[in-house]
């Protein structure tokens, strides 16, 4: 082979063998993913995903990322895939939606010495929440009247959330359970916390794919979707 050839042909099997058709972006959210040294090693998402991929025979690289990273790639970069993301109205027309993957239940948590005992029947002024950027949850709270300016601070993680509970900077989240992860990373215990049980609800889990996605991707990807479908078994019904 003539020398000059090499270099390029090396350049372009190393391009081939990197090459993907997408790119998954996802958070640590045990037990749908769990995330070990940067890197997605399983969860229950996460396996289905995997198998819906090789349905639709794509090629695709799983990034863990915080959540707030994660929902700006899906939303600016074409061809990305997001899971596990929850539905919303505001969420609506800013994704491909491929198909639920399950449901979390979400309650109202305040540090364990909160005063908040019922938030249906208080002022929402009373109180000051705290939420994730781009998060569902802070979309619902948005949606019941809480402002940014006003009752409602944004932080750009959960880390941050738990931890502003604990120093009593907020009075309450909504949130799912915290993973041990986060209990452990903030030097936190789960009875720094408790539930208001009264105040709950079940929100789905969603995987979406951004809106610059090829078309015929997105096609395979919600054919594949419903090939593998029975693999989740019964799900709460979609709220």
């Amino acid at each position: 082979m003539h020398k000059f050839l090499v270099a390029p042909l090396i350049y372009l099997f190393s391009a081939c063998a990197y090459a993907t058709d997408m790119t998954a972006v996802t958070e640590h959210l045990p037990p749908y993913q769990i995330v070990k040294n940067g890197e997605v090693i399983g969860g229950s998402s996460y396996e289905f995903m995997e198998s819906v991929f090789r349905e639709a025979n794509i090629l695709h690289h799983t990034l863990a990322l915080p959540w707030a990273r994660a929902y700006k790639m899906a939303n600016e970069n074409k061809n990305t895939v997001i899971y596990s993301l929850f539905r919303t109205s505001k969420r609506e027309s800013n994704f491909h939606w491929i198909g639920p993957l399950g449901a979390i239940p979400f309650y109202v948590y305040t540090s364990s010495d909160g005063s908040i005992v019922d938030l249906v029947n208080n002022n929402l002024d009373d109180y000051l929440a705290v939420a994730v950027r781009d998060s569902a949850e802070a979309d619902l709270l948005k949606q019941k009247g809480f402002q940014e300016s006003r009752n409602l601070i944004i932080v750009k993680d959960y880390l941050a959330v738990w931890t502003m509970l604990k120093l009593k900077r907020a009075d309450f989240t909504i949130a799912h359970k915290p993973y041990q992860g986060i209990i452990e990373e903030a030097h936190l215990k789960e009875e720094d916390f408790k539930t208001l049980e009264t105040i709950s609800l079940s929100m789905p889990l969603y995987v979406a794919a951004s809106l610059s996605t090829d078309l015929e991707l997105v096609q395979r990807l919600r054919k594949a979707y419903q090939v593998k479908r029975p693999l989740l078994g019964d799900m709460p019904p979609v709220l």
